[in-house]
């Protein structure tokens, strides 16, 4: 099931230190917590400076005996997409993430 729901408690500081370590923290904030997983996280992302911008899509990786790290993705939809559809780019985007690195497949 994909959650969408605001950011808050523990999924809020994982935000803020991912956003802070990869020196976004002045750029970008929350709009909304996609999907949260004991290992992963993905939340959509909107410009501080230009709120009429494409919003960005970071997956943060907090895996088990881990450091957490954090990536923007390629996924680009446009403001006017169901939500279905917006969902849809979003999974692809995550998958082709996990794909590329071939240590999640092991």
């Amino acid at each position: 099931m994909i959650r969408m729901s605001p950011v808050s408690g523990k999924s809020e500081n994982r935000l803020k230190h991912a956003l802070e370590a990869r020196g976004l923290d002045n750029k970008y904030s929350a709009v909304k917590l996609i999907m949260d997983t004991s290992l992963y996280s993905v939340y959509l992302l909107s410009e501080n400076e230009k709120p009429k911008a494409e919003d960005k899509i970071l997956l943060i990786e907090h895996l088990p005996a881990q450091e957490s790290s954090a990536h923007l993705l390629p996924v680009r939809f446009k403001k006017t997409s169901s939500k279905k559809e917006t969902m849809q780019e979003i999974v692809a985007a995550v998958n082709a993430h996990f794909a590329q690195n071939e240590h999640y497949l092991s």
